[in-house]
């Protein structure tokens, strides 16, 4: 699906037995309810929406605009910006997060992940549970890592300006 500065709205159940694509220079994007082998969003300056997305792997792109997800099930959720502001809720996959400038806020999350800001953004993510390593850079903007008490994994987090702050619950 690809659309120049309209809106693409897909809101039907789809279970395809191959990859789902939709792309958007300037207008809306909103996915739901779809189960493929590879899910690519990409937007130039849009907003983009999904929830109940299922696949081997979730591909979010963006240079500018506002992505909200929820419910993503995927092996790797691999999500790449330069601008946007994200929020990912209640999703589970090991998370590929880089971006420039803007700011991750990600809650709910079950899985793994590597999480760069290699610019001024921000990154806040809570895991309820974590089932791989975790590695977070963020250069100056801040990083806030929720994570659950009793965990075995490896841990990792830098920033050259910014802070780091973990909550143990």
């Amino acid at each position: 699906m690809h659309s120049t500065s309209g809106t693409i709205d897909s809101r039907v159940p789809l279970h395809l037995s191959n990859d789902f694509s939709a792309d958007t220079t300037s207008g809306k994007l909103v996915v739901s309810n779809i189960k493929a082998s590879i899910i690519t969003v990409i937007t130039t300056n849009g907003e983009m929406e999904g929830s109940e997305l299922t696949a081997s792997m979730v591909k979010i792109q963006s240079t500018n605009g506002l992505l909200n997800f929820r419910n993503l099930d995927a092996q790797t959720i691999q999500i790449q910006t330069t601008n946007a502001n994200t929020s990912i809720r209640d999703s589970q996959g090991a998370m590929i997060y880089t971006a420039r400038n803007g700011n991750l806020t990600a809650s709910g999350i079950l899985g793994s992940g590597s999480f760069e800001a290699s610019g001024e953004g921000n990154i806040q993510i809570s895991f309820n549970e974590i089932l791989g390593n975790l590695t977070a850079y963020s250069k100056n903007g801040g990083l806030t890592l929720e994570v659950p008490e009793q965990l075995e994994f490896s841990f990792s987090a830098t920033t050259k300006e910014g802070s780091i702050v973990t909550f143990i619950f």
